[in-house]
């Protein structure tokens, strides 16, 4: 029989994006609280991720949506740009008071420790790949970059998780449905970290990009 459930998926694929990005910067020796963010889009799923990063005691230093993006390298205030989201839709930044208000692409080009893409596919190509500063980047998109800017970025040591991987929780919380929610959390914040802990490592070992081992470990 059908077993009918309230998960809310866009939580679980914030959570599998969020531990992602944790277990990223620790394995490569940093920390995420001491983390500058972007983060691309304001929607459901991008709201609990903001959530759970302005938690972690990183700040989020930019924003966009299709209306365009905000910086402040003090971090910006995610309560108030969610309270504003939900009155003023995309142009929530426009109403966010004490920022100027840039063309959604230069997201991808500010000062930050990671880049989180949120929208388009092939968001990072040719005209923006030189003048990314972020050195690790964890999509809640699918197919932020060809393999061609996945090798790129490899080569310019930068750390990429390809979104199949990093947004994968909406669909895990939906084959672990009869579970209770937290046994839900818990099998995704342990076993599936330790399967990305797994991943990072072994790419490095082998010296190739992660999204390259992960597709063949998919296949």
């Amino acid at each position: 029989p059908r077993v009918e459930t309230k998960i809310d998926s866009s939580y679980f694929t914030a959570l599998t994006v969020f531990v992602s990005l944790t277990t990223l910067l620790e394995q490569k020796g940093e920390d995420l609280s001491n983390a500058k963010i972007l983060v691309e889009g304001v929607g459901k799923v991008s709201a609990h991720l903001m959530q759970m990063i302005a938690s972690s005691g990183a700040r989020i230093v930019g924003v966009s949506t299709i209306a365009g993006s905000i910086f402040d390298q003090n971090g910006i205030n995610i309560e108030k740009l969610l309270s504003l989201k939900r009155v003023h839709g995309d142009e929530c930044l426009k109403h966010y008071e004490g920022v100027f208000v840039q063309g959604s692409e230069e997201l991808y080009v500010q000062s930050a420790d990671v880049l989180i893409p949120g929208a388009r596919p092939n968001s990072i190509n040719e005209e923006n790949i030189d003048a990314i500063k972020a050195r690790f980047i964890v999509p809640i998109a699918n197919i932020s970059a060809s393999p061609q800017m996945e090798r790129a970025m490899f080569d310019r040591l930068v750390s990429y998780i390809p979104g199949f991987v990093s947004n994968s929780g909406g669909i895990f919380c939906w084959y672990l449905a009869r579970l209770s929610e937290p046994c839900r959390e818990s099998i995704i914040r342990d076993g599936y970290a330790k399967k990305v802990r797994n991943l990072i490592d072994d790419a490095s070992a082998r010296k190739l990009p992660i999204a390259d081992l992960a597709r063949l470990q998919a296949q």
